[in-house]
C-alpha cells in the first residue's frame, strides 16, 4: 500500500466525494487559516442553512503555494452527558484525607508532613500542595461527602421529623 500522508482524506466512496476530493489537498505546513467565523457572520450562511445546529464555526483557508482559497467547517458530530472534572484547589488549600486509625506509618507521614486530626469529621487535614508528594490523592475526600454518621436536627435524642418541643 502506497504511503499517504496523514493531511490527506481517505479514499472517496461515491462518484461526487470522488470529485469534491479531485482537487489539490492544502498542506498544513505552507497553508495559512484565518480567525474562524461564528454561525450567522458573513459567509456562514450557506453553511448554516445545510448544517443547522451542528455547526460551530467557519474558517476561510488559502495555501500560497497552491494558489488555492479553501473554507474549512467544524461540526459537532456526536453529542452526550459529560460531568465537568472538579476544580483543582488551591496548593494552601486545606484538604481532608481519610486515613484509618489503624494505619500508623501513614498517620506518622501525614503528621509529619504538617497534618492535623479533625476528630470532628474523622479525617485528617493537610495542606493539597503536601498531598501528592506523599501519594495519597487518591484518598482526599469531597468537601461535600457526608462523615458517615447521621446528621441530626435540633435534639440529640430525637429523630429528624419528630415534632418540636418548643409549642
Amino acid at each position: 500500500m502506497p504511503h499517504r500522508p496523514c493531511h490527506t482524506l481517505p479514499p472517496a466512496t461515491t462518484p461526487d466525494a470522488a470529485a469534491a476530493l479531485a482537487g489539490p489537498t492544502p498542506d498544513p505546513l505552507t497553508a495559512g487559516v484565518r480567525p474562524h467565523l461564528k454561525p450567522g457572520q458573513k459567509g456562514t450562511k450557506p453553511f448554516l442553512a445545510r448544517y443547522r445546529a451542528r455547526l460551530v464555526c467557519v474558517r476561510d483557508g488559502y495555501d500560497a503555494r497552491l494558489n488555492r482559497r479553501f473554507k474549512t467547517v467544524q461540526l459537532i458530530v456526536a453529542e452526550r452527558d459529560w460531568p465537568p472534572p472538579r476544580p483543582r484547589p488551591a496548593p494552601d488549600h486545606l484538604v481532608h484525607l481519610r486515613v484509618a486509625f489503624g494505619e500508623l506509618t501513614l498517620r506518622e507521614h501525614v503528621k509529619h508532613a504538617g497534618g492535623t486530626r479533625d476528630p470532628a469529621r474523622r479525617l485528617w487535614q493537610l495542606r493539597h500542595d503536601r498531598v501528592q508528594p506523599l501519594g495519597l490523592t487518591d484518598r482526599i475526600v469531597p468537601e461535600e461527602a457526608s462523615t458517615g454518621r447521621r446528621e441530626l436536627s435540633g435534639s440529640r435524642h430525637l429523630p429528624p421529623d419528630a415534632p418540636s418541643a418548643s409549642t
